[in-house]
């Protein structure tokens, strides 16, 4: 006879149904005593020792049964939820991408408004939570941005972007006491970070913490390349510079620090210019002279031009007042924007002494190289100084005028001419 499927689970059952009988069986041949249980109410009942195991072995059974019902219950709503986040969050991804196009493009309400329904269905996103409060930092809102990062910090209280862009805020807002605690708790996070570094060594340097700003700098040059490492060193000497100053207990003090720091500085521009000051009160003009020079050749300031020029006219030597500003000039790289302020500069110091010749031949030299549009104004200011000097008022008429006439650098034009003390002129 051929076992059909549908036989072999009768005979299954069968099977089964047997062997549970033949269990029962046995367990009252090997209990057939019997258990006498006293009952709350005074009474007694008795019964079959085997009946009873096989009671609490069902009652067992079933609730064995009733907590895994409860677990594949809990299973299943967990897995719901799981697979309900994983849709959202594929959403929201989605909508991300879009609302970064918006930022992208400087739609910004269009922007916070996908941000915020991000914000709303998912609330542990703290990158959404950013991107929001970047958006209110574009519009001016800055107190509404550092709410947002308030929030998002209750999640990640050491996200290093969330911190660096709350400390941002705080600075924007004037409040850098706050941003350098957001800082210090962003190199906390990341001790490595020469990012946070960087930006604590400027709030610290804002705030007059210079020996803290000065620890932190010394930690990111250890951490930077050596390619990197000329100009952190000397941002060390300006606050080196600024701690002796705050230091010195007298002008006496402060000039004996600053040349033990020049010989360890020996082209920091503030040492030297500060330097050259005293050599000037001193009357040692030619010491002042040689220090200012040697500023000027590192930083390439037009006021250190002026300065030196003015420690030459001190001692009545307009000639010589000329002659160094020219050979300062040749010390720095001839086609760049500090070389042409300073041609500019030049071309203002012979006008205030009268060569007006010279001053346009300066002028001619440099003009067809000027590209931005303030030096090129700057330099039509100073022609027609030049020319009405020399009586050519209807010349130099039409190039102030032409200088002042663009709106787009008559503020830089006034600023200049200010700088280089030509207003009465």
């Amino acid at each position: 006879m051929k076992i059909t499927p549908q036989l072999s689970k009768w005979i299954l059952k069968l099977v089964i149904l047997l062997a549970l009988v033949t269990l029962v069986s046995y367990t009252f041949y090997l209990n057939p005593q019997r258990i006498e249980l006293n009952m709350p109410s005074g009474g007694k009942w008795q019964a079959p020792a085997a009946l009873m195991l096989i009671v609490i072995f069902c009652i067992g059974l079933i609730c064995a049964s009733f907590v895994a019902i409860l677990i594949g219950i809990k299973q299943k709503f967990i897995s719901w939820l799981e697979s309900r986040q994983a849709h959202i969050e594929q959403a929201n991804k989605k909508l991300m991408l879009v609302a970064r196009e918006h930022l992208a493009t400087r739609d910004l309400e269009q922007a916070a408004n996908l941000f915020e329904r991000i914000v709303s269905s998912e609330t542990n996103n703290i990158m959404a939570r950013i991107m929001l409060a970047q958006v209110r930092q574009a519009q001016g809102k800055y107190r509404e941005a550092l709410k947002i990062l308030d929030e998002a910090r209750q999640t990640d209280r050491q996200n290093l972007e969330l911190l660096m862009l709350a400390a941002e805020l705080n600075e924007q807002l004037g409040n850098e006491t706050a941003a350098y605690d957001n800082l210090a708790i962003a190199l906390r996070a990341q001790p490595g970070s020469k990012c946070v570094l960087k930006n604590l060594v400027h709030i610290a340097a804002s705030l007059n913490r210079y020996d803290d700003a000065l620890n932190l700098l010394e930690k990111l040059i250890k951490l930077s390349p050596s390619a990197q490492q000329q100009e952190l060193l000397a941002q060390k000497a300006d606050l080196e510079f600024e701690i002796l100053r705050q230091k010195s207990e007298s002008e006496a003090s402060w000039k004996l620090a600053l040349n033990e720091m020049e010989k360890r500085y020996r082209d920091h521009a503030p040492t030297l210019t500060t330097l050259a000051r005293f050599a000037e009160e001193e009357n040692n003009y030619e010491l002042a002279i040689k220090l200012y020079t040697r500023a000027y050749k590192n930083c390439s300031e037009v006021e250190i031009l002026n300065l030196m020029a003015h420690a030459c006219l001190r001692q009545e030597n307009p000639d010589k007042a000329i002659s160094t500003v020219k050979s300062a000039l040749s010390l720095i790289e001839p086609n760049s924007v500090a070389a042409y302020d300073g041609q500019l500069f030049l071309s203002s110091l012979l006008i205030h002494l009268g060569v007006n010749d010279q001053a346009l031949t300066v002028l001619g030299n440099i003009e067809p190289l000027l590209q931005s549009s303030a030096q090129k104004a700057t330099a039509k200011v100073l022609r027609s100084f030049a020319q009405k000097a020399r009586g050519q008022a209807n010349e130099a008429y039409e190039q102030l005028y032409a200088a002042l006439g663009d709106t787009d650098t008559g503020e830089a034009v006034n600023k200049i001419i200010f700088a280089h003390g030509l207003a009465e002129s």
